[in-house]
């Protein structure tokens, strides 16, 4: 195997360490007064409901499909799918 991808492979597994360490760290610490909570918990509701506008996926079920107009001539698809929203903004000042 190459170096590189004994590096890629290496700082992937730090990585992950990391994230796991820094996520511990994180639920260990006082969640603060009844006012922080509530801030907290509508921002987790908005960044939910932005994760759920942004990205859907799904199961599509075609079992039978007429591809002419030979009754015989039929076809079937079946797939999962996936859709990631992206937008892209600018701000151009008028004045």
């Amino acid at each position: 195997m190459s170096i590189h991808l004994y590096w890629i492979v290496g700082t992937g597994i730090i990585g992950l360490l990391f994230a796991f360490w820094k996520t511990g760290w994180i639920t260990r610490q006082d969640e603060g007064t009844e006012d922080m909570k509530r801030i907290g918990a509508s921002i987790a509701d908005g960044a939910m409901a932005f994760l759920r506008a942004e990205y859907k996926g799904g199961f599509i079920d075609m079992p039978d499909i007429r591809t002419s107009s030979d009754s015989k001539d039929r076809a079937s698809q079946h797939f999962f799918f996936t859709e990631l929203v992206t937008a892209f903004g600018f701000v151009f000042p008028l004045f």
